[in-house]
């Protein structure tokens, strides 16, 4: 297994010529959780973060959103947080930091701060085409109603994510929390589509 600074290579085995099948995927978007331990348990008051930075209010929520860089934040009055638009986990800690800063020109007061991954969304395209009818058909826990959405829908029950797979090869997975967790089931799916030989 090879980590490139984007692109992330992996491989299953064509059990018909012995030989490695190579596939790469990337991370798009890891969503993670933020909890603040709020002092005196009081709501945040969203005119502070207002007063030092562009904020957009969400309608029917009590939250705002604020960027930083290309990371989204979306606070709610209770502390806690939505984070969005990380690419690699080695982001947190910096991006932690940003909103630290935020927060201490807010004066919003808290005494703890934590981050936890939620969501890894990624794709990978094995550049051919997939039959989706009979990939419903042979893999478990598939959904395949192609008059209410173009892809085919895998749950992986044991991980806790879903897979959409598209006739053109391209495949998203959303919803697992760990890169290793998401490497062993895309492994796992990608394995099944060659055996099945659902590709062409």
């Amino acid at each position: 297994m090879e980590h490139l600074t984007e692109y992330t290579t992996l491989y299953v085995q064509d059990s018909e010529l012995s030989q490695d099948i190579e596939f790469t995927y990337r991370i798009t978007n890891i969503v993670a959780l933020g909890i603040l331990d709020l002092t005196k348990q009081e709501d945040i008051d969203f005119s502070k973060i207002e007063a030092i930075t562009e904020v957009r209010s969400l309608n029917r929520f009590p939250c705002v959103l604020f960027k930083i860089e290309d990371v989204s934040v979306i606070i709610f009055k209770n502390g806690k947080m939505i984070i969005t638009g990380l690419k690699r986990e080695d982001q947190i800690p910096q991006i932690k930091g940003k909103i630290e800063k935020v927060l201490g020109k807010a004066k919003i007061k808290y005494t703890d701060f934590n981050i936890s991954i939620q969501n890894f969304v990624a794709m990978t395209n094995l550049n051919k085409r997939i039959n989706l009818e009979m990939a419903c058909l042979t893999l478990m826990n598939c959904i395949y109603e192609p008059e209410q959405f173009p892809a085919a829908i895998i749950r992986d029950l044991e991980e806790g994510g879903a897979f959409l797979l598209f006739s053109n090869s391209k495949i998203i997975c959303l919803g697992i929390r760990s890169v290793e967790h998401l490497e062993t089931s895309l492994k796992n799916l990608i394995q099944q589509i060659y055996d099945f030989e659902l590709v062409y």
